[in-house]
C-alpha cells in the first residue's frame, strides 16, 4: 500500500460511455488532444473483470494500478481516477475520461480508422497537466 499512501482522492462511478468502453478491455488511444491527456497514464484492469471489490485485499489490487497514473479503466466494471493534488481534479479527469470514452466510441461507430496523435505529440498535453 506505500506505493499509493500520496493519492487525495479517487473517483468511482459505472457512467454510461465508460463502462460501454470498458467492456472492450483496451485503453484510450491518442485521438484528441483530450485523449492525448491520458496517454500513457491509465491502465486497464484487467484481472477479475468486472468483479466488485467487497474484500481488502481485492481493493488493494486495484488501488495499486495507480502507482504510476492517474486513471483505470476497469474492464467490464468502470471507470477510476486518482489524484495526488485535490478531490476537484479528481472529479476534474474522472469526468474527462468519460467523454474520452465517448469521442473514442462515437468514433469507433464511424468504421473509419481515426488519424492518431502522433506519440511525441500525445505526450504534450501529460506534460502540462
Amino acid at each position: 500500500m506505500s506505493s499509493i499512501r500520496h493519492i487525495v482522492a479517487m473517483c468511482h462511478a459505472h457512467t454510461v460511455y465508460g463502462t460501454a468502453f470498458a467492456s472492450l478491455g483496451k485503453p484510450l488511444e491518442p485521438i484528441s488532444q483530450d485523449a492525448c491527456a491520458f496517454f500513457e497514464d491509465h491502465v486497464v484492469i484487467g484481472d477479475e473483470a468486472g468483479k466488485v471489490a467487497v474484500e481488502v485485499k481485492d481493493g488493494n489490487k486495484v488501488a495499486n494500478a495507480f502507482k504510476d497514473v492517474k486513471a483505470a479503466i476497469h474492464q467490464n466494471h468502470g471507470l477510476l481516477t486518482a489524484s495526488r493534488q485535490s478531490i476537484d481534479s479528481t472529479a476534474f479527469w474522472f469526468i474527462a475520461l468519460e467523454r474520452c470514452c465517448q469521442q473514442q466510441l462515437m468514433i469507433e461507430q464511424t468504421g473509419i480508422t481515426p488519424k492518431m496523435v502522433t506519440e511525441e505529440r500525445a505526450l504534450q498535453p501529460r506534460a502540462r497537466w
